[in-house]
C-alpha cells in the first residue's frame, strides 16, 4: 500500500471501521459481491477494520474463505440474537472487540444496515456513514400485505421508528436507490440521504452474437438464481413454482425451470421435485448459469434496493421477467428491456411471449443501449470514499 509522504515520514492512510453482517468471502451472493468489492477498493487507500457479525453456521462454513488483504482485517463473530420479525445481529464478542479497536483513533466508521448500527460507540456516530440497502419497515409492510397473520403492525411500527432514530443519529445516511431515498424523504422531509448505486461491472458485458432470432422457444430454459436464505428469495422461490410456473406450462407445456444458487434447505429441494423442474444449487460462474437460460426471472413480491441478481442478469442481456419489486433501481433504456408482471398471470404471459425471437431481439436492443452507462464499482467506491473523509473532517472540526 502505497503512503503519503510528509517531511520525509510515511503518513499512515486513515482508519476505518466497517460494520457487516455477512462475510464477504466467498463471493456466492449479492451482499457478499458488494462487501467484497468496496472492501478490496477500500484497502488501497484506507486501514481497514472490517467486524462482521454472520450467522454461526455461516461462519463455520466459510471463515477459511477469507483471503489476506494489505490494508484490512476482517473480525468475524457468530451472531448470537435471538429470532425476530425483523433483521438484527448481536455479539458480545464484536461489542468487545469494536471497544478494543476504538481505543485508537478511528476516523470514519461505515455501517451497512441500520440492524448493525447499535454496536458503533455513541461518540463515533458523528463520523458514521450508514448505508441502508433497502428499507425494512416497507419490506415487513409487503410482507403483512400478502401475509396478514405473519407480521403484526406493532412489529412494522417498531422497525420505523428504531429505522428513524438510526437515520438521524449518523453523519451521513446512504441508500443504493433513488426509490428509497425518497421514500426517507417523505418520512423524514429534512434527511437528505446520498444515492449511491451499486456497481455492476463484476459481471463482464455480453460479447455474444444473439442468434436466436428467428427460432421459438418450443422448450424455453427459464432460470432462477438466488441466495435461498433470505426470505424474500424463499417467498419468491414459491410462488413461482406454486402459482406462476404451472401456468407457463400449461401454455409452454415443455418449458424447464433452473433452480440454482445457495443455500437450499433439504426442505425447498423435496418442495422442487417436480415435472420440469431442475435444482442445480450453489454454482461458480454466474455468467455461465446466465448464458445457459433463455429467460431469467425474478419473480420477487418482497424488497427494496436494488437486487444484485437483476443487474447481473441486464448486464448479460438476458431476457427478464420481473415484478415492480425486482424492477426497482433499474431506469431508462434497461427498464425498457425488463418484462413486469405482478400478478401470475401476467408473469406467465411475459415469459411466453419471450418465446417470441422478434421480443428477445427487442430485449437485447434496450439492453445493449443501456448496458453501457450502467454502474461501475469504483465509482461507488469514490463516492464512499468522499463521503467517509467528509464525515472524517467534520468531526475533526466540530
Amino acid at each position: 500500500m502505497a503512503h503519503a509522504v510528509h517531511n520525509g515520514s510515511a503518513i499512515p492512510p486513515p482508519r476505518l471501521l466497517f460494520l457487516g453482517h455477512d462475510l464477504p468471502w466467498p463471493v456466492v451472493t449479492g451482499g457478499r459481491i458488494r462487501d467484497a468489492e468496496l472492501l478490496v477498493a477500500a484497502s488501497a487507500e484506507w486501514h481497514i477494520d472490517a467486524v462482521v457479525v454472520a450467522e454461526p453456521e455461516i461462519l463455520t462454513r466459510d471463515r477459511r474463505s477469507i483471503p489476506p488483504l494489505r490494508g484490512a482485517t476482517v473480525h468475524a463473530f457468530a451472531d448470537e440474537s435471538r429470532e425476530a420479525p425483523w433483521p438484527w445481529r448481536e455479539s458480545r464478542h464484536a461489542r468487545n472487540a469494536i471497544e478494543l479497536l476504538c481505543a485508537r483513533s478511528i476516523d470514519a466508521v461505515h455501517v451497512e444496515g441500520a440492524y448493525m448500527l447499535h454496536f458503533v460507540p455513541p461518540s463515533l456516530l458523528g463520523r458514521t456513514v450508514l448505508v441502508e440497502h433497502n428499507i425494512e419497515s416497507d419490506l415487513l409492510e409487503q410482507r403483512r400485505a400478502l401475509a396478514p397473520d405473519d407480521v403484526a403492525e406493532c412489529d412494522v411500527r417498531a422497525t420505523r421508528e428504531r429505522e428513524e432514530r438510526a437515520w438521524r443519529g449518523v453523519a451521513q445516511l446512504v441508500t443504493l436507490t433513488e426509490e428509497d431515498a425518497a421514500a426517507v424523504r417523505a418520512r423524514q422531509p429534512d434527511l437528505q440521504p446520498v444515492v449511491v448505486p451499486n456497481g455492476w461491472d463484476h459481471v463482464p458485458l455480453s460479447d455474444a452474437p444473439f442468434t436466436c432470432t428467428t427460432r421459438w422457444l418450443r422448450a424455453p430454459r427459464l432460470l432462477f438464481f438466488a441466495n435461498h436464505r433470505y426470505g424474500p428469495n424463499r417467498d419468491a422461490l414459491r410462488w413461482l413454482v406454486d402459482s406462476v410456473f404451472p401456468l407457463v406450462q400449461r401454455m409452454v407445456p415443455r418449458s424447464e425451470l433452473e433452480i440454482a444458487g445457495a443455500n437450499l434447505d433439504d426442505e425447498t429441494r423435496a418442495h422442487l421435485d417436480r415435472p420440469g423442474i431442475t435444482v442445480t444449487g450453489s454454482f461458480r460462474d454466474v455468467t455461465a448459469v446466465l448464458d445457459a437460460a433463455d429467460i431469467v426471472l425474478c419473480p420477487l413480491r418482497v424488497g427494496g434496493g436494488i437486487k444484485v441478481k437483476m443487474t447481473e442478469a441486464l448486464r448479460r442481456g438476458c431476457a427478464v421477467v420481473t415484478t415492480s419489486v425486482g424492477a426497482q433501481g433499474v431506469h431508462g433504456h434497461l427498464r425498457r428491456g425488463l418484462s413486469i408482471g405482478d400478478s401470475a398471470e401476467t408473469f406467465a404471459k411475459h415469459v411466453v411471449r419471450l418465446c417470441d425471437p422478434a421480443e428477445r431481439a427487442a430485449v437485447r436492443k434496450h439492453l445493449a443501449a443501456g448496458n453501457q452507462d450502467s454502474p461501475r464499482w469504483r465509482d461507488s467506491y469514490r463516492q464512499l470514499s468522499s463521503l467517509w473523509s467528509e464525515v472524517s473532517a467534520c468531526a475533526r472540526t466540530s
